[in-house]
């Protein structure tokens, strides 16, 4: 049992954990024994991304990795009887908690609740501007966690600054079957996508202006799409003021993405079928045998979309709280969920989508456009197929390094170099039924332990 009212160990002198694919890899089976429990705090649908979806492929992965996990939810701030005892109960359940996961908001009460069990606490503060007042982040509810996980290196250096230890998490796109992937360009670029979800997400009147005019200058035609419960919605911007005919890219217009084996900073990494074969193997058998527990496919799995769209763009929003600073740290979804499709991206460089774009090597500069010449430019260097078809390769690249296989992974990897910066161990042992994936526990389906071979993505085209 931890002290629920002590301090941390975790605050001083904690430089950010932000770790990289061969990090990841080498801390494979780290929480073998563990058991995460991810509590959501809304009814938000980033309790069903950051929470249930990641409680799900943890379980349905169960074999390569040995850790447990499940998921509960609270309904308000204030602690009372009924919410206490339901969260106990769940402790009672399965054996205790290893490491806990509050989901979006610091919760005081819950996080002293883990702490009295052993419990590592981290909350996943996703896109809470909250997580960007210093005097906040030292109030009682956040001073309960051991750990704030975040979305970008700047905001995990803001944090370390203020001596909290940041974990950097980026938020992962959920295509987890594979859906919908583009496996091929066409010659020439039709349409450019531009997701829409709520009007706080819009970019602002100016800003719309500015890239629905660059499209009119690439001759190219700028869809919305809108992807909801109910299927994916995808409309064409009819823009009376476009009427000129501009001309076709020239020869200093060709981008530096490279495929015939020339110098290049980006090289091609991955082939489509990678993609297919990770998520198969990371639920051990064909991707067919996937469940999608949070109803993923229907947001991601379109016809139309690939028959429309050869390039996503994604920029800042336009009306979200927190001021410049948490806007600039927003989450990349949008980038990954493009990347899930195969589709190549450019856009506006806040600072999760130039994160993303070094992980996967995707090129930068592609992600620093601010005006209608610079997207036109970026769209006209994007014209050759040879191009797009480099950028889709790199786009799949990014797309794995999302993906909910690999960020629950990393998530595991994170909670267990968080343990050992905060000289925490985690709870191991034998857990009790927490679900479907505890029948599997000591099973005799594949060892822990990983080959290697199959993210070794450097080796080939």
């Amino acid at each position: 049992m931890r002290d629920p009212t002590a301090s941390t160990s975790c605050l001083q002198d904690a430089p950010p954990i932000s770790l990289r694919e061969p990090d990841v890899l080498q801390r494979y089976g780290c929480a073998a024994g563990a058991h995460i429990v991810f509590i959501g705090t809304t009814g938000l649908g980033s309790m069903v991304m950051r929470g249930q979806l990641t409680a799900s492929v943890l379980n349905q992965s169960f074999a390569r990795h040995g850790a447990q996990s499940s998921y509960i939810g609270i309904t308000a701030p204030n602690n009372d009887t009924k919410q206490w005892a339901m969260v106990q109960t769940h402790f009672d359940n399965i054996g205790g908690p290893s490491a806990c996961v509050i989901i979006k908001y610091s919760v005081a009460w819950v996080g002293a609740a883990c702490r009295r069990r052993g419990a590592l606490v981290l909350v996943d503060s996703i896109d809470n501007h909250r997580a960007y007042s210093k005097p906040t982040l030292h109030n009682e509810h956040y001073s309960a966690m051991d750990a704030i996980i975040v979305q970008t290196e700047a905001h995990a250096a803001m944090l370390a600054s203020w001596q909290r230890l940041a974990v950097v998490l980026p938020h992962p796109h959920g295509n987890l079957g594979a859906w919908g992937i583009a496996d091929s360009v066409r010659p020439q670029i039709r349409g450019v996508g531009f997701v829409v979800q709520d009007a706080k997400n819009m970019p602002t009147r100016a800003d719309m202006n500015t890239i629905v005019a660059a499209c009119c200058r690439a001759n190219v035609t700028l869809y919305l799409v809108s992807s909801r419960a109910d299927g994916m919605v995808i409309k064409p911007v009819l823009d009376a003021n476009c009427s000129s005919v501009y001309p076709p890219p020239t020869a200093d217009m060709v981008g530096s993405c490279r495929t015939d084996g020339g110098e290049s900073d980006h090289k091609p990494v991955v082939k489509k079928a990678r993609v297919l074969n990770l998520a198969g193997w990371w639920s051990l058998g064909n991707i067919s045998s996937i469940r999608d527990t949070t109803l993923q496919r229907r947001y991601y799995d379109s016809p139309r979309l690939l028959e429309a769209i050869d390039v996503g763009l994604v920029w800042r929003p336009g009306h979200q709280q927190g001021g410049r600073i948490a806007v600039d740290n927003r989450p990349p979804t949008r980038m990954h969920w493009w990347w899930s499709h195969g589709i190549p991206v450019v856009g506006y460089p806040m600072m999760a989508y130039l994160d993303a774009a070094r992980r996967a090597g995707y090129p930068e500069e592609l992600l620093n456009l601010t005006t209608t010449e610079q997207i036109e430019m970026a769209l006209r260097r994007l014209a050759p197929a040879s191009e797009r078809s480099c950028l889709q390769r790199l786009s799949w690249r990014g797309a794995h390094l999302s993906s909910p296989w690999y960020a629950s992974l990393e998530l595991l990897a994170a909670v267990c170099a968080a343990a050992e910066r905060c000289g925490q161990p985690l709870r191991r042992g034998a857990q009790r039924s927490a679900g479907r994936s505890a029948t599997r526990v000591g099973s005799t389906a594949e060892p822990l332990g990983v080959d290697l071979s199959i993210f070794d993505f450097p080796r080939g085209v």
